[in-house]
């Protein structure tokens, strides 16, 4: 292991610090492309969220979570169940790696509805609350402050992307995935809880219930990876595909994986983590922003894959998330 990740405290938005956290923004994705947030004011909603989840995953019976299953694999919300997902598919990066080592459940939407709930089977509302409060919670006020920090940090109006990004007002026409994951042990060689692999986001926060093994890779040397720490009270943000393209590459969409504590541990522990894709509405065209900050000629990372067209985010998601998938691969498509 090797390198450390930035820590950025979102409480000196305003003071005299501002300054300060707008340059340690900027080389944090410049570098690693990670970071580790303090000073988000979420801790409660992610505990609350986390026994809702820890009931659904620990709790059900396999058959009862299989009702919230939409039967399309990957990428469509609802309960996923192991042997489905292998991200390391929709990169360049160890395309052989078996599924990966866990379960998931998801929503595209803040209402939610595919979540597990009263009307379509489950024993209380209370998962589905939960999740539909989160989601706006993040949606609203967490992507809004980390937009408008990047916005500054590149040299454009505060409220660019709100205005023109392609987010909304108040980012409600922004998309947003929120995926619950429970960690399981391999049962395959080669298998790791989540494959090396980059995200479709522009960002995405990331709350862990413990240290769950999650690695980026060191931008300096290929071979090696970074540990990124464990905190309760610190959310992961990692700067995704959409990030990178905007910023012909001066924002890092880094490789990540995580390999999982050791099989013994999972055994008697269950690891959740909470994650949110955050990406701006479906016809937002994925072409360098208008900030001084942003080099002419594109830089990007060896092994990432920079779409030949223009392509809108809604084509660039569906088409890398649905090679997450065991399958038939999917084209990348030009918007125009």
């Amino acid at each position: 292991m090797s390198g450390t990740i930035q820590v950025v405290d979102l409480q000196w938005v305003g003071t005299t610090r501002e300054s300060e956290l707008l340059q340690a923004w900027d080389e944090a994705f410049k570098t690693s492309g990670f970071l580790l947030l303090k000073g988000h004011g979420m801790q409660s909603l992610f505990e609350d969220m986390e026994r809702e989840v820890r009931d659904f995953f620990c709790c059900q019976p396999h058959d009862e979570k299989m009702k919230f299953s939409l039967g399309r694999g990957y990428g469509f919300g609802g309960y996923v169940q192991q042997g489905i997902l292998a991200v390391a598919r929709g990169s360049e990066i160890h395309k052989a790696r078996p599924p990966d080592a866990v379960e998931t459940l998801e929503s595209l939407t803040q209402g939610c509805t595919v979540l597990p709930g009263v009307d379509n089977g489950y024993a209380s509302n209370a998962l589905r609350d939960q999740a539909s409060h989160l989601y706006a919670q993040l949606q609203e006020v967490l992507v809004k402050t980390c937009m408008e920090l990047s916005a500054k940090s590149l040299q454009m109006s505060t409220d660019f992307f709100e205005s023109a990004g392609g987010w909304g007002k108040n980012y409600r026409e922004s998309f947003g995935r929120l995926r619950f994951t429970r960690y399981l042990p391999s049962i395959q060689d080669e298998q790791l809880q989540y494959g090396e692999h980059t995200d479709t986001s522009m960002f995405t926060f990331i709350w862990r219930s413990q240290r769950n093994g999650l690695q980026c890779r060191d931008p300096s040397d290929y071979s090696k990876w970074i540990e990124v720490d464990w905190d309760p009270d610190l959310l992961v943000v990692n700067a995704g595909d959409t990030a990178s393209l905007l910023t012909n590459g001066r924002w890092r969409s880094n490789v990540h994986r995580v390999i999982g504590p050791n099989a013994d541990a999972l055994r008697h522990s269950s690891p959740i983590t909470i994650a949110y894709f955050a990406q701006p509405s479906d016809d937002t065209l994925l072409r360098r922003l208008p900030s001084p900050s942003v080099p002419q000629c594109a830089r990007y990372d060896s092994d990432f894959v920079v779409p030949s067209e223009d392509v809108t985010a809604k084509g660039y998601r569906q088409w890398k998330v649905g090679n997450m998938k065991m399958g038939r691969k999917r084209k990348l498509e030009s918007a125009l």
